[in-house]
C-alpha cells in the first residue's frame, strides 16, 4: 500500500489507508533512532485526528544499538464486532534482541491510519518502513 518510507523527525505517519484489508503488515528494515529508545506503535480509525493507546513493537534498544527490523501484523478490519486488534510484532534489535508480545488495540472501525514513534520520542535516523495489506 504506497511507498517505502525513510524515518526522519519524531513520527512515520501513513494514512488514507483503504478499507477493504483484513490485515495490514508493516515491515521495518534496520528502522534507526538518534538515541536509546523502544519503537511503538499506534492505530487509527480516523484518518489520523486520533490514535488508540500505542503498544510496544520492539524491544528497548540502548545506547549504540538503535535499529530494528521485523514485521507487525495487524488485524485491520472488525468483522465480528469485538473493537478488539491484534498486533502481533515480529522484530529484533541489531543486537539480536527479539521481540514479539501480542498486544490489543481497542478500536472500532476499520484502521485507516498508523504511526510509529518512540516511547521517548527520539528521533528516527534511518531506515525504512513499507506498509502491506492482506484482503
Amino acid at each position: 500500500i504506497g511507498s517505502a518510507v525513510t524515518p526522519s523527525g519524531a513520527s512515520v505517519i501513513i494514512t488514507s489507508i483503504p478499507a477493504g484489508y483484513k490485515q495490514l503488515a508493516v515491515r521495518l528494515s534496520r528502522v534507526e533512532f538518534v538515541a536509546a529508545e523502544t519503537l511503538q506503535l499506534k492505530v487509527s480509525v480516523n484518518n489520523g485526528s486520533s490514535y488508540a493507546t500505542a503498544v510496544p513493537i520492539s524491544a528497548a534498544l540502548g545506547s549504540g544499538i538503535v535499529d530494528v527490523s521485523g514485521l507487525v501484523i495487524i488485524d485491520a478490519a472488525d468483522p465480528a464486532g469485538t473493537y478488539k486488534r491484534t498486533i502481533i510484532p515480529h522484530t529484533v534489535s541489531g543486537a539480536g534482541t527479539a521481540f514479539d508480545t501480542p498486544s490489543l488495540a481497542d478500536v472500532s472501525g476499520n484502521i485507516d491510519a498508523i504511526r510509529l514513534d518512540g516511547v521517548a520520542s527520539a528521533n528516527f535516523d534511518g531506515g525504512k518502513v513499507e506498509l502491506w495489506g492482506i484482503k
